[in-house]
């Protein structure tokens, strides 16, 4: 997987259903300059953070949650 590529397109998903960026980071519990540095290719996460990210992506995106 190709992490900048990722950050890429979960970052268009959150903007398309509305959210500001920020507010998945919050909900994930990841630092702004740990998302940046991951976007930029300088660290990977690790794999429990990921998830965390994941987790935060579907409970933003969920139908329950646009209603």
């Amino acid at each position: 997987m190709n992490i900048p590529n990722e950050i890429e397109r979960i970052e268009a998903r959150v903007r398309e259903a509305g959210f500001p960026v920020a507010k998945l980071l919050r909900v994930a519990e990841v630092d702004v300059a740990q998302w940046q540095r991951w976007k930029k290719g300088q660290q990977d996460p690790r794999i429990g953070t990921w998830s965390k990210i994941q987790r935060a992506l579907d409970d933003l995106l969920s139908p329950e949650k646009a209603a």
